[in-house]
């Protein structure tokens, strides 16, 4: 029998190219989905004019009724001060004045980057609340849910310097940024799902995860930090 050194023995070592390789299809499949879902969830936020990413699922009612959950967990953890006592009239009334200026801000801003305002917290059910704790901290949730700390009054010390803070505090509801950082989430879960199915142990995992937060994640928690500083800062002047 004659062996032809040119035939490849069945038993021989075979090599896969890279598209014959189940890890790169995997990964090629999340990346073309994330990329997917990244386009078809852009909107234009009025008060910045830049395109941004919410998951065209989550509308603004969904979102409402996620930041009232949040917020009666919280109150059902930290009990809020009587709501007659001074520091809590002082600090409805600045959140009232704020509130009655997010439409004014909202129609210059969209006005000044050529889109239409789209008024969504019409509909919020604005509540404030002050917490007694050392906190030195304020927050406001999707929906208007309010709370500021005791800790914080010492700090702020004047009516002008809380309302800046409580104006960051309620730009962040407005801009939407939780719904930002959910959409956000759904793409960093796509990546662990890829980084699990295609075989990559912990530690690349991780790796993976660390590039992501230094390279996308992080820079938009800054922006969003930046953006809650100006839109504030109009609510308060």
């Amino acid at each position: 029998m004659r062996n032809d050194p040119f035939s490849r023995s069945p038993q021989g070592p075979q090599r896969r190219g890279l598209f014959g390789n189940i890890r790169w299809w995997v990964l090629l499949l999340a990346a073309g989905y994330a990329v997917f879902y990244w386009f078809s969830n852009r909107t234009v936020d009025p008060y910045t004019g830049e395109k941004v990413m919410i998951d065209s699922g989550l509308d603004a009612r969904q979102e409402t009724a996620l930041g009232l959950q949040a917020y009666q967990q919280i109150l059902s953890q930290e009990r809020p001060m009587d709501p007659n006592a001074p520091i809590a009239r002082d600090v409805r009334d600045i959140a009232q004045r704020l509130i009655a200026k997010v439409d004014v801000v909202e129609t210059a801003l969209a006005q000044e980057h050529g889109v239409q305002p789209a008024h969504f917290a019409r509909d919020f059910q604005w509540e404030v609340n002050v917490i007694p704790s050392e906190q030195a901290n304020a927050f406001c949730l999707p929906g208007g849910k309010m709370a500021v700390y005791t800790g914080l009054v010492p700090v702020a010390r004047t009516r002008d310097a809380m309302a800046v803070v409580m104006g960051h505090e309620i730009a962040h509801a407005l801009l939407r940024h939780g719904a930002q950082r959910m959409a956000q989430q759904k793409l960093t879960q796509i990546g662990q799902m890829a980084g699990a199915a295609s075989g990559m142990d912990a530690q690349q995992q991780q790796m993976m995860m660390s590039a992501m937060g230094y390279g996308y994640l992080l820079p938009y928690a800054r922006s969003h930090e930046t953006q809650a500083d100006e839109v504030g800062l109009m609510l308060a002047a």
